[in-house]
Formats: C-alpha cells, structure tokens, sequence
C-alpha cells in the first residue's frame, strides 16, 4: 500500500492550514458550543475529547509538512536571544506563577487597572513603535529599499500605538477625563474602541498573535526561503521569538473553553516539541524544552487553581502583558534587521559585521 504521506509533504503548508480549520469544524459540530463561551473549564467527555482531537490535529499537521523541515529548522537563521536574556524573559513567567500559586492576592492586585501589568503592556507598546519609527532611518538606507518597505513599517508602529493607547483607555483615567456620550455605551464605559466588542476583539488579537509571532515563523521554515534574503524575511520572527511568544497561550481559566484558544495552546506545544528534538542548535533546543515544560505546567496551575483568581479576567491582563513584552522584542528584532541589510552605495553605511537581535 502506497504511504501518502511523502506526496502530502509537497503541500504540506496548505495540508497544516487544512488539518487546522479541519479540526474545528468538527469540534464545532461535535461540541455545538459557542465559539467564545467563557466559564469556569469544562472536563465533561465530550470537552475531553475536543482536547485528544487538536493534540491529534497538532501531530498530523506537524507530520505532513514538507521532507526538508529538518533541515530548514537546522539551517534556520541566529536565534534571536541570546541564552542569558532568554533566561532573564524566562524569570518573569515563573516568579509570576509562584507568586499566584502562593500569594494569589498580590497577584490579583498587580493585574488591576492603572497598576503594574497594565502599564508595562502599555509601556513595552509604546517602545515598539518608538523602535519601529526609529528604524525608518535605516529602511531608507538600504539598497532597493520600497515605499511599500517604509509604509509597513509606519503602519505596524502604528497598530502598536493603537493597541497601547487601547490598553490605558487613551489616558482617560490618568488624565480624570470624564467618558465622550460616543464611548458611553461600552462595557466599561471609558474612551476606548475594543469594549463594544470586548470579546470578540480579544479573541482576535489573541489569535492573530499566535499566528503573526508563532505559526507563519514555524511554517516559513519549511520554505525554500530560509537561507535567501527577501524584504518580507525582515517581518518574520525568529526561531527564539517563536519560543517565547508562545509563553501567553497558556494563560487560561475562564477562556479555556473557546476552541481557538486552546487550539493555540496545542499549536504552541507542537511547535515547541518539533524544536526541541529538531533543532540543531543547543540553545534553541534547551530554551523550547524549558518553555515546554513551563506551558505545561503553567496551564496545568490555572486549570487546578484557577478558583484562586479574585476576578473572572486575570489572567487575560498577564497574557496580554506577555504578548506586548513579545511584540517590543520583535520590534528591537525588525531594527535589528533594518540596520544590517546592505546600504545604497552613496548613503555611507555599511551593514555592521553581525547580526544580533537581542535584548
């Protein structure tokens, strides 16, 4: 009998997409649950079920992608982090999952508005987009640099503005500016646009998340491209970007039940598994063995102890604090980029000797 899957390889990005969206049309018509019911998780058969059939999906996807992965993740470019700072990022999840196992109260009180967790994810924001304006000045340089090149940049800076001014209701509370009849009508009454739909708009930012930083990286290493320089190459994350941008994933209590989250979840875990035994570089495969086994861990805690959080959506302020820290390192890595991309010949500057896109 002829094996499928070497024929399957050939496609195998397009049989990834498909197994994907394959697993949540059946989960949709298995479970009939909403697509974003929150609540306290549900470990009924059926919703156990639902979880062996997106680590099943994970492992089938990753399986059918194309001969050359091992390679392309062998021959993938420098890790973004060195090993001192990823261990530094790495502190941060595992004292903030001591610190809720052990003083959940202290824990509560940091995610709360117009405290720490919220103006951190403001802050790194906003020191995305100061990094990214500031890397206009290199984009200009470059030999063939586009328009286009310097309009996606100004317009990722701005997304970044965008969601930090989101994040503090654009200096309401700060400022004491009373809420515009405009804004009166959403869920927490202040000056922003993501509370008339709040859970529609997290659900998004959540999973476009995973996609931009995790899923487009993990698959654009199984291209032919990984070795050829491409002005889009300067927007995909590297492979120790990948690693840590999936550390929010496993941030779930009451969000576990909605199936786009927890299909990131096993995205995130698959993916990790597949650097850990494939990558050729110690570096990457010690930190994916470590994030593996802390995702594990951490959603394992907030699944047995999530009766410990004081309020319902925590943990959504730690996951999105955890993805801001993600998009301010791949905003310092797109500079990084930037400046060591060759130079017009009349600018005067020359691309510097090593790339390193570390912290």
């Amino acid at each position: 009998m002829t094996n499928p899957i070497p024929s399957m390889r050939k496609h195998g990005i397009s049989y990834f997409v498909l197994i994907m969206v394959i697993a949540l049309i059946i989960d949709r018509a298995y479970t009939g649950s909403s697509a974003l019911a929150k609540g306290v998780p549900d470990f009924s058969p059926d919703q156990l079920i639902r979880c062996l059939l997106f680590a099943f999906a994970v492992l089938a996807a990753l399986a059918v992608l194309p001969s050359q992965k091992i390679a392309a993740i062998r021959s993938a470019p420098n890790i973004t982090l060195s090993r001192t700072s990823f261990y530094r990022i790495f502190f941060i999840p595992c004292f903030l999952l001591s610190l809720f196992y052990y003083s959940p109260k202290i824990f509560s009180k940091l995610s709360r508005e117009d405290r720490l967790i919220e103006y951190s994810s403001a802050l790194f924001l906003l020191a995305g987009c100061i990094y990214l304006l500031y890397g206009l000045r290199y984009a200009k340089k470059i030999s063939g640099s586009t328009q286009l090149l310097r309009l996606m940049i100004c317009g990722l800076a701005g997304l970044y503005f965008l969601i930090a001014m989101e994040e503090i209701s654009w200096l309401q509370r700060i400022l004491e500016i009373d809420t515009p009849e405009l804004f009166s009508n959403n869920i927490q009454n202040e000056t922003n646009l993501h509370n008339f739909a709040t859970e529609a708009v997290e659900n998004i930012y959540y999973l476009g998340t995973c996609v931009f930083l995790v899923v487009i990286p993990f698959l654009y290493l199984h291209t032919h491209q990984v070795n050829q320089w491409a002005p889009t190459k300067i927007f995909i994350a590297d492979p120790g970007l990948i690693v840590i941008a999936t550390i929010p994933f496993a941030y779930n209590y009451t969000m576990w039940n909605i199936s786009l989250i927890q299909l990131c979840l096993f995205i995130c875990l698959g993916i990790l598994a597949r650097f850990a035994f494939s990558a050729s570089d110690n570096n990457l495969k010690r930190m994916s063995l470590f994030t593996l086994a802390l995702l594990v861990v951490t959603q394992g805690l907030f699944l047995a102890h999530g009766d410990k959080l004081k309020r319902s959506w925590e943990l959504t302020e730690y996951k999105e604090f955890f993805i801001s820290l993600c998009l301010f390192v791949y905003a310092k890595t797109v500079v990084a980029r930037l400046k060591n991309q060759p130079a017009h010949p009349d600018s005067g500057k020359q691309p510097d000797a090593q790339y390193s896109g570390g912290l």
